[in-house]
């Protein structure tokens, strides 16, 4: 697991104008810790915290690939308070119940720090096995989270040489990697032909990246095939954040058979039906862009990171903005025993040109 890294307030740390994200600041009084369900919806009120199900964070959406309660997915993340409204313990007398528990009843920025398991939680359950690296291997195109499960892999440099199906843990640090994240679904102005996207970030000196863990932001814009079934395009733009020692180079270009596949399936960037949770959706044809690949020795403070790249012409579009943890599958294991590492985001934007 990640360590935990108090958070001193920057007032040069002020949120951008003119972004199309919403709760950017993680300010709504949300707090999901250990596990929540995929691509389910929360609105801008939303504020419950409590049980398996109801955990969320106001208007973005978790996904994970890897089980470890039931049908609930691993959530891996911690919210450093960049203010606080009760700075003296005797004042927890004399507010609210909630407000003992970090639930403030005025707006409070935070720091989202996203970090790994260490562990795939191998629960037995038939449908989930955390295992499985061939996992829903079937499902392609945009399914319903309910009739299926999504792959264990969410990216990989290979799947030749069977090393899908290899039992061997030391071939799965090397190629594959299970990515959790937190995404919006943005709505794209008529007008727009590119955007801008990008964050405050930080990799603390005292919580590096684990050697070949890696995170960072991503965008999609995808293209569905309502006939045949099971056919969908997916846009990716990129960058990662990795350990300075990591030298591998994840694939980018035109990605088809497996390697669409396997790298960058997750949630669907559409909006899903009324009262549905967000459909999963795993691309035949991949096209990936990747604008850096950055090291984490240097954001040790917090630096912005931002990328443009030109947007698919239409109308009526629609975007995903990620958030991302892509754990090496080979150090999910809690014997390893070292940490993690985490990945501070900080006023996460997108704008449109």
């Amino acid at each position: 697991m990640s360590t935990l890294i108090a958070l001193e307030p920057d007032n040069d740390m002020i949120p951008m104008s003119g972004n199309y994200l919403l709760n950017p600041t993680f300010n709504k009084g949300n707090y999901p810790v250990w596990t929540s369900w995929n691509g389910m919806v929360s609105g801008s009120n939303y504020q419950n915290q409590r049980g398996s199900y109801g955990k969320g964070i106001a208007n973005w959406l978790h996904y994970s690939p890897i089980f470890n309660q039931g049908w609930s997915t691993y959530v891996g993340n911690q919210f450093v308070e960049r203010k606080l409204k009760y700075d003296n313990p005797s004042n927890y007398m004399n507010v609210p119940y909630t407000a003992v528990h970090g639930f403030y009843d005025a707006p409070t920025d935070r720091v989202m720090k996203l970090y790994g398991a260490d562990n795939l939680h191998e629960s037995g359950l038939t449908e989930q096995r955390n295992n499985s690296m061939t996992r829903a291997s079937s499902l392609t195109g945009a399914y319903a989270g309910f009739s299926g499960t999504p792959r264990v892999v969410s990216n990989t440099i290979t799947t030749s040489s069977g090393l899908l199906n290899s039992n061997s843990y030391s071939a799965y640090r090397y190629y594959f990697w299970a990515r959790h994240e937190w995404t919006q679904v943005v709505s794209v102005p008529d007008a727009a032909t590119s955007v801008t996207f990008g964050a405050r970030i930080k990799i603390a000196e005292d919580d590096k990246l684990k050697l070949y863990n890696w995170c960072g932001i991503y965008c999609t814009q995808d293209v569905y095939n309502a006939s045949p079934l099971g056919i969908g395009t997916r846009y990716v733009n990129y960058f990662g954040i990795k350990n300075s020692s990591d030298s591998y180079t994840r694939p980018t270009g035109t990605l088809t058979g497996d390697m669409a596949e396997y790298n960058w399936n997750g949630l669907q960037n559409t909006s899903p039906p009324s009262g549905q949770n967000h459909y999963y959706f795993t691309p035949t044809t991949t096209h990936v862009t990747e604008h850096a690949m950055l090291d984490d020795a240097d954001f040790d403070d917090f630096k912005r990171v931002e990328y443009t790249f030109n947007l698919n012409s239409g109308t009526q579009r629609k975007m995903g903005f990620t958030l991302y943890f892509a754990e090496s599958i080979g150090n999910m294991k809690r014997a390893n025993g070292d940490l993690t590492g985490g990945f501070q985001v900080f006023d996460p934007t997108v704008k449109f040109g």
